[in-house]
């Protein structure tokens, strides 16, 4: 759970939320001059700087594991060692293999192969003057095989339970699903827990073409040719390394204990997927699994027959080295409490906006702040800035790092200022920030004045559109209530019912407070759920039942379920 809850720390507001009225925890004098540091930091964002970063980031495709991914480590460390700010580089080695070669054919009726890349974009250059990343699923396994198709829909359980009803089986066949509803790793598991041998996975007009707008370079759609890459694992972490960093020496789990797809699996285009679909014949489908190309879609199994050929180095160089890095600016009065902003830095292609906007957006706060610093005017806790690898991977350059140094996240993680600061939980840092102002770095989410010196914040948790997180607290004392409230949007899936959860915990005699959040309700399983508070020894660790109402006397609250999805931090002042 430690190593969940600080994976989460990519991104953290560093400043104090503003509002219009006394900022709680400061006195007017005081409050006055914090205003005017944030107005000061603010002001020295400068968009120039921000244009010449990303520039430079994401001129070439930079997946990692690459030397184009060592060219980004260089400049973001040489950028904040310019700054004056201390640098550190962690290196992991971690079992992430490459594709070599990745096909598809057709072989009846009317044989013909797939072609998977997307080609070359006139006004692109880095599509005119680099490679790009071969079409391919990362964690998907090497294989040749050939079958039947089927049609899945979207690939889910649910999915899998209508084919079983309509007595349709994909064993020994290739399944093939669209994107969306849920992650793609859920489908690779899906498909092969039901017995296929292989995996295509496609974007469909209905969910991201023409039928939802007009498609690139008219507008912001998928054109016929454009695939989604991305990993299927479903566990966080280099997966020989499950629970304990990959460092030098580390022992390794072999392959057939990793928890990684054992079938081959890719994505396609939907021109490619039209090609397959097109003669599908069996049962008609339900309607709702009917998708935006031009024909009646049907299961299958047959008549189409297809192949899939992926080969990888996984025999030959499965381990990549990967690269996190960090700049710290010391504080002044309690150097040993960490506050961390960071964002991811890889990608599959060049990368402008997934997260290349992100790692502009914390160079340019680490700029600001490091110019405030030569001005005398020091952070009173320590802020690193961190840029996080192969996040697109499964967040293995967060995970290994947090693995790596837990004992002192765990003594010295904190993000705080006099009042109140939220911890956003990411997935993998994919924030696309669309502001350069520093005290505004928490992206997607909405801060609000309550009035009475009380705040809310309103943000999406990681992965899903369907759930959102109040948090509210209380001017923060040492009496401080804390009370969190979750629910679900409307119009969620048919597997989760609407529901709403609340948990309140007093703070009382705790020095800084964590909670996690999550909670999803299922029909049939109902919430699992539990409440911890503990200091950091362990003698003095004790578990409290959610909705309870009991002081905390050790230094950390956390709250966990079955899947995390927003942390939240307050801090007690003095």
């Amino acid at each position: 759970m430690i190593r969940r809850l600080v994976v989460s720390m990519a991104l953290t507001i560093a400043f104090p939320l503003r509002a219009q009225s006394a900022l709680p925890g400061y006195s007017q004098q005081t409050a006055t001059a914090e205003r005017l540091a944030e107005t000061d930091v603010i002001s020295k964002a400068s968009p120039a700087k921000a244009s010449e970063h990303s520039r430079f980031l994401s001129a070439q495709p930079h997946m990692a594991g690459t030397p184009a991914q060592a060219r980004t480590r260089d400049y973001v460390v040489s950028q904040m060692k310019s700054w004056g700010l201390e640098t550190e580089v962690r290196a992991y080695r971690v079992w992430m293999p490459h594709p070599i070669s990745t096909r598809v054919w057709r072989i009846s009726p009317d044989p013909i192969e797939l072609k998977l890349s997307e080609g070359p974009i006139a006004e692109d250059t880095t599509s005119t003057a680099f490679p790009q990343v071969l079409a391919f699923n990362g964690y998907g396994a090497s294989g040749d095989v050939r079958g039947d198709v089927v049609y899945v829909n979207y690939g889910l359980i649910e999915d899998y339970a209508q084919l079983d009803s309509m007595g349709v089986s994909v064993k020994g066949k290739i399944a093939i699903a669209r994107y969306g509803r849920s992650y793609r790793g859920i489908k690779a598991r899906e498909a092969e827990k039901h017995g296929a041998i292989g995996l295509l996975i496609y974007s469909d007009p209905a969910d991201d073409g023409y039928v939802r707008g007009d498609v690139y370079p008219a507008g912001p759609m998928r054109p016929p040719q454009g695939i989604q890459r991305g990993s299927v694992m479903n566990p966080n972490g280099d997966p020989s390394t499950p629970g304990y960093p990959s460092t030098v020496g580390a022992k390794r789990i072999p392959v057939s204990q990793m928890e990684v797809p054992r079938i081959p699996v890719l994505p396609i285009s939907y021109g490619n997927a039209a090609e397959l679909l097109r003669g599908l014949s069996g049962n008609s489908i339900p309607q709702p699994w009917q998708g935006g190309l031009g024909f009646r879609y049907h299961v299958g199994p047959g008549p189409v027959q297809a192949r899939m050929a992926v080969t990888n180095d996984a025999s030959t160089n499965p381990y990549k080295e990967i690269w996190d890095t960090f700049g710290v600016i010391r504080g002044s009065d309690y150097p040993d409490e960490i506050v961390m902003i960071g964002g991811h830095r890889d990608a599959w292609g060049p990368g402008a906006a997934d997260n290349v906007s992100g790692t502009v957006s914390v160079l340019e706060a680490a700029r600001t702040i490091a110019d405030q610093v030569k001005e005398g005017k020091r952070p009173k806790r320590t802020i690193v800035f961190a840029t996080w690898d192969a996040e697109e991977w499964g967040l293995l350059g967060s995970t290994e790092y947090v693995e790596d140094d837990s004992l002192r996240l765990i003594r010295g993680g904190v993000a705080e200022n006099e009042r109140l600061t939220i911890l956003r939980a990411v997935s993998g840092m994919r924030d696309r920030l669309t502001t350069l102002r520093p005290d505004r770095l928490l992206q997607g989410g909405e801060i609000l004045d309550a009035g009475h010196g009380r705040y809310e914040v309103i943000w999406t948790p990681i992965r899903s559109s369907r759930r959102w997180v109040t948090l509210a607290a209380d001017p923060i004392s040492r009496a401080s209530i804390i009370t969190l409230e979750f629910r679900s949007r409307i119009g969620v899936s048919a597997d989760h019912r609407a529901s709403t959860t609340r948990l309140t915990i007093p703070i009382t005699g705790c020095r800084n407070s964590a909670i996690r959040v999550s909670s999803i309700t299922r029909p049939r399983r109902g919430l699992a759920r539990r409440c911890c508070c503990e200091s950091l020894t362990p003698t003095s660790s004790r578990t409290i039942t959610s909705n309870s109402r009991a002081p905390c006397v050790g230094s950390a609250v956390r709250w966990s379920a079955r899947s995390a999805t927003s942390t939240g931090v307050l801090r007690a002042p003095g």
